[in-house]
């Protein structure tokens, strides 16, 4: 290493991370504070990335949670309607739903 420098067609396990070290030393203080800041920028954008991600996952997570929730509800109510056309009694109908006899009879006025 006469010249200070580590050249791109040098292949040797480990060149590429001490070129880059011995680059980083070469360094002004401005460029080196210039680079810092580079690298900053760019932990913090893919940080916000990573956030932004994060977020939309748990978003959609709760939005397939409430669909779910609804449909089900759907189902329930459904399935009263059934079975009191079948002729099954509210007491009947609410030990097999697991509903109580008030929320029956609100689905069944309807």
């Amino acid at each position: 290493m006469q010249n200070e420098e580590i050249k791109d067609s040098f292949k040797a396990k480990g060149l590429k991370k001490a070129k880059e070290t011995l680059d980083y030393l070469k360094m002004s203080d401005e460029e080196r504070w210039r680079y810092e800041r580079y690298q900053s920028d760019l932990h913090h954008q893919a940080s916000l990335y990573e956030s932004t991600f994060v977020i939309g996952k748990i978003e959609g997570y709760k939005e397939g949670v409430a669909d779910e929730q609804k449909k089900s509800q759907l189902k329930l109510i459904t399935m009263v309607k059934k079975l009191a056309k079948k002729g099954l009694a509210i007491a009947d109908i609410a030990e097999i739903s697991g509903m109580d006899r008030t929320e029956i009879k609100d689905i069944l006025s309807q």
